[in-house]
């Protein structure tokens, strides 16, 4: 039924205007990621989907940033061997990144739902990567950021499950606590039958 309702529903008006330059052009890959957050932040503000999950592109791309073009590609420096100019270079791309998904955080804040509350307190969003440490390419340990919804947020904790397995949270614990704060009772997802609630406001 759900899929028949899109039928008939007007397309959404909004006031956004399409760059000038070709996004998908190789070098301008930090900028096609800044109008893909804005995409999004319009999806959402028009309730024009309810889940939506973004995989930023570049991993051999040489960044130019600033005008100066990098010493090598992402995936090279991400294997940056304790060099400290590949480690620079491989910062300065991480900054860019967030400072992007920043800013499209502060989209949803300013942006309203339907009850007239910031986008940003009924969404939830991930960030994070698939790479503990992109140098040995260990998965271990991922960085993830959590934004939105329901989390007691402007917190920082360190789980590292190398020290204590038996009673650290397992990444999927995450996910059960996404789920079930979007109304699906579920109590295991992949090998995780945990919750992180103690995190929720």
């Amino acid at each position: 039924q759900k899929r028949t309702d899109w039928l008939d529903r007007p397309s959404p008006q909004v006031d956004y205007q399409l760059p000038k330059f070709d996004p998908a052009a190789p070098d301008l890959s930090l900028e096609c990621e800044s109008i893909m957050y804005d995409l999004m932040a319009l999806a959402l503000e028009t309730d024009s989907t309810r889940v939506i999950s973004l995989l930023v592109p570049g991993t051999g791309q040489v960044f130019t940033i600033d005008g100066e073009k990098l010493i090598a590609g992402y995936h090279g420096l991400s294997h940056h061997g304790h060099d400290p100019n590949k480690i620079a270079d491989f910062n300065r791309i991480g900054i860019e990144h967030v400072s992007r998904f920043g800013r499209f955080l502060d989209q949803l804040r300013e942006k309203k739902d339907s009850e007239d509350q910031p986008l940003l307190d009924s969404t939830i969003v991930l960030y994070g990567s698939g790479m503990g440490d992109a140098n040995t390419h260990n998965n271990s340990n991922l960085p993830v950021l959590v934004a939105g919804g329901a989390f007691r947020h402007g917190q920082y904790h360190a789980i590292d499950r190398t020290k204590d397995p038996s009673s650290t949270p397992l990444y999927g614990d995450l996910f059960i606590t996404f789920l079930q704060q979007m109304g699906i009772e579920r109590e295991q997802f992949a090998n995780a039958s945990g919750n992180m609630n103690e995190f929720l406001q």
